[in-house]
């Protein structure tokens, strides 16, 4: 499900509107997929697994990029 910065200014906000548009009901795990340190802070606020991209930051999930996608897809919970 899609939320971006027209529902909210701040990360948090918009994690949340994003995963109540995709579940209403809050049952369903929640994979996040970013690649900064405010990505981090958010998944760690908000108890959600996140899967770093990219080499900014060191995480014990992380990807170098999408390719291959079953690389990527083996860290959604």
């Amino acid at each position: 499900m899609l939320a971006s910065s027209n529902d909210h200014y701040a990360r948090i906000e918009i994690m949340k509107s994003a995963r109540m548009r995709a579940d209403p009901t809050n049952t369903l795990p929640i994979t996040y997929f970013g690649d900064a340190e405010w990505d981090v802070r958010a998944c760690e606020q908000l108890g959600v697994n996140l899967v770093l991209v990219g080499e900014r930051f060191k995480h014990h999930q992380r990807i170098k990029n999408f390719m291959p996608l079953d690389a990527a897809l083996r860290y959604v919970k």
